[in-house]
C-alpha cells in the first residue's frame, strides 16, 4: 500500500524541520523508556476531514527540513544530536535496535553501507524494516502483507528479495538513501490466484494443491524459507 511516513504528512508539514523533530522526540522517548512509540494520527484529505496513521520513518533528519527561520536550524540540530546520542546509548543498554509487533524471523545487512550499520529485518507482522543498528532509527519500512520468512540483498545491495509464509516472493530495487521500489512479484499456487490452474482440495484439515506442470504460475505452493541472489545478481534462488 501507499507509504505513510512522517516525511509524507499532507500539506507540506512533513517537510518541516519542527514536524520531524516532534516525531523524533516521541520516538526517542519511547525507545529510552523501552515502550512502544505512541501512534501518530494526522488530519488529512479534503478539508482535513479524517485521520490517517503515519509511521516514524525519517528519510532525512529534522535539521535538513524546511524552516521559516534559518536561526532555528542550529537549535533543532542540537536537540537532534542529543536524541541520537541517547538512542545510541539505549541500543547499547537494551541490546536491540528495533521492534516488530511480533516475532522476528530474518535479518540481512545492507551491503551498500560500508560501515555495516544498516540492517533489514522481517517477521511475523509482515513488515520489513531497514534500521541503523547504532541508533535504532528506521530508514524505511514496507509491508509484505504476510509473515516474512526470508530476506536477501543482492551482492551490490541494489535489490532486496523477501519470501513469505504463503509462498509469495517479492523483489524491490533499493537505492542508497531512498525507499524500496517494487520490481517484481512471484505469485504463488493458490485457489485464490485466478491464474493458477492446479487442482486444489481440502483434506479435512487444510487446503492442499496438486501441482500441474502446465500451470502458468511459477511460484511456490507453501512458505518460502530462504532466498538468495546469484553472485552476478541476475538470478534468484
Amino acid at each position: 500500500g501507499e507509504s505513510r511516513t512522517v516525511d509524507l504528512v499532507p500539506g507540506g508539514y512533513g517537510e518541516r524541520g519542527w514536524t520531524r523533530l516532534e516525531a523524533m522526540s516521541m520516538y526517542a522517548v519511547s525507545a529510552l523508556k523501552r515502550v512502544e512509540a505512541p501512534d501518530i494520527w494526522v488530519a488529512a484529505g479534503e478539508g482535513a476531514s479524517f485521520l490517517e496513521r503515519f509511521d516514524y520513518v525519517l528519510n532525512k533528519l529534522p535539521s535538513d527540513g524546511v524552516l521559516f527561520s534559518e536561526e532555528d536550524r542550529e537549535y533543532i540540530r542540537g536537540h537532534e544530536t542529543a536524541f541520537l546520542h541517547q538512542m545510541q546509548e539505549s541500543v547499547k543498554r537494551n541490546g536491540y535496535i528495533s521492534k516488530h509487533s511480533d516475532e522476528v524471523k530474518c535479518v540481512a545487512f545492507d551491503p551498500k553501507d560500508q560501515n555495516g550499520d544498516l540492517v533489514a529485518s522481517g517477521g511475523r507482522d509482515g513488515v520489513i524494516k531497514l534500521v541503523n543498528r547504532q541508533t535504532g532509527t528506521a530508514l524505511w519500512s514496507v509491508d509484505l502483507k504476510e509473515e516474512v520468512k526470508s530476506l536477501a540483498f543482492s551482492r551490490d545491495g541494489s535489490m532486496l528479495a523477501a519470501g513469505g509464509v504463503g509462498g509469495v516472493v517479492q523483489i524491490w530495487t533499493v537505492g542508497a538513501g531512498s525507499r524500496p521500489v517494487e520490481k517484481c512479484t512471484l505469485t504463488r499456487h493458490s485457489r485464490n490466484n485466478p491464474e493458477c490452474t492446479c487442482r486444489h482440495y481440502n483434506n479435512g484439515f487444510e487446503w492442499r494443491v496438486d501441482l500441474n506442470a502446465t500451470c502458468p504460475v511459477r511460484g511456490h505452493s507453501s512458505g518460502v524459507l530462504s532466498v538468495a541472489f546469484s553472485p552476478d545478481s541476475k538470478t534468484l534462488a
